[in-house]
């Protein structure tokens, strides 16, 4: 063992010799986590937490522009005329609380850049706080590359308004690494000619996992979206909350009605009271066979069930659902928002319901044996990762490479 320790230490100290620079990390979850042992020769260093502390002590910069008063009272009452008081007051806090401090946490940011002269900016997902929007901003000023990863659901199946506001803000140079090449090609005027669609490292590995051509299970695994109160993002990308409380019941009466034993995942967000929400739902309406689970990954525990629904297309399961060899259903009641072109795909790739009656239908047709998986290798070609360039991680990683300076 101790040998083994020593050759561990030399290992690491002979990495750290030809480390090529430090990279600044300002989220380090996803697919950012996973790509991180396939660049070794990088320093990772979390700066956000740390500096964020620092400015929060410092003083407010009597040099700032004063607050506009005048048109902020203006702008509320023409838009929030009914409650202008406490919109207003928002601002001023905004203001007095954030704004002031922006000018000593610049200070401090420049003095970790010329510290440590980053590489690359990692982001999981996107800058959608200022201070992270602050750092990009550093960073492009000093030439730097900024890298947005894709996380969760992807928007190859429908259209998302916030998109021009967070992962394709055109404010700030980024490069942004697309999982689906569908994806890519549908956004091609929002992002920048250097963003490349390399796959999901995540997706990759499930695929991987999965054993194929084995016995499949009759038990049913019902993962819930978020409720749109829980995320200002899917307020216009969902159906609302009324709406979806009864999808909710159509789908735990319908599994009820054919006897089908199934697990309901809830969904992450707020998911103590998500479970308590469904069992309350259950015991109300009667209904048996249903147990609800929370906690832990959904992509941990799909290969042990041999049916998926899902009720919400902005999903991180709508793409791991792609890599799976069993029937998938979507049920949607509003599809007014999905995207054209790649609809007839979504179509060859799930069971897709509106209404009780269609669920019904397949529910019985997998009851009988009839609902077959429409997995497709051309579909995780074109929407999890490039099936002939093999491992994701590692083309990413390279791509990296060539990137930074």
């Amino acid at each position: 063992k101790q040998e083994t320790a020593l050759l561990f230490a030399g290992f690491l100290a002979a990495i750290r010799k030809r480390r090529k620079g430090s990279v600044f990390v300002i989220q380090g979850a996803y697919e950012v986590r996973l790509l991180k042992r396939f660049l070794p020769e990088f320093k990772y260093i979390y700066p956000a937490k740390k500096l964020l502390g620092r400015a929060a002590k410092g003083e407010k910069d009597p040099g700032l522009e004063p607050f506009p008063a005048g048109s902020v009272r203006d702008f509320v009452n023409k838009w929030f005329a009914g409650f202008a008081d406490p919109v207003e007051r928002l601002f001023v806090s905004y203001h007095n609380m954030i704004l002031v401090k922006i000018p000593g946490f610049l200070r401090i940011l420049t003095e970790q850049f010329e510290r440590y002269r980053p590489k690359a900016l990692f982001y999981a997902i996107c800058a959608n706080k200022l201070y992270e929007f602050i750092f990009a901003y550093m960073a492009n000023k000093r030439g730097i590359p900024v890298f947005y990863f894709q996380h969760g659901g992807f928007l190859a199946f429908y259209r998302h308004p916030f998109l021009k506001y967070t992962e394709h803000d055109r404010k700030l140079e980024k490069i942004n690494i697309f999982q689906s090449q569908a994806e890519r090609r549908i956004y091609a005027d929002q992002v920048s000619d250097t963003s490349k669609a390399l796959g999901s490292i995540k997706l990759y590995d499930l695929y991987r996992r999965i054993s194929r051509g084995r016995r499949k299970s009759k038990k049913v695994l019902y993962c819930t979206g978020p409720f749109n109160f829980y995320n200002y993002r899917d307020l216009m990308t969902n159906v609302a909350d009324k709406e979806l409380f009864e999808v909710n019941k159509d789908i735990i009466s319908a599994l009820h009605k054919q006897r089908q034993e199934t697990d309901i995942k809830v969904h992450p967000n707020g998911q103590g009271f998500n479970q308590d929400y469904f069992r309350h739902l259950i015991r109300i309406k009667g209904l048996s066979g249903l147990t609800v689970l929370k906690g832990g990954q959904a992509e941990n525990i799909l290969e042990n069930y041999g049916l998926l629904i899902l009720d919400y297309i902005g999903s991180a399961l709508v793409p791991a659902a792609l890599v799976l060899d069993i029937p998938v259903i979507i049920y949607l009641k509003d599809i007014s928002y999905l995207t054209e072109e790649t609809f007839p795909d979504l179509e060859k790739a799930f069971y897709l319901v509106r209404d009780k009656t269609g669920l019904e239908e397949r529910l019985e047709w997998f009851k009988k044996g009839r609902l077959k998986t429409k997995f497709s290798s051309e579909l995780l070609n074109n929407y999890i990762f490039p099936t002939a360039a093999g491992n994701p991680a590692t083309n990413i990683a390279d791509f990296i490479r060539v990137s930074v300076k």
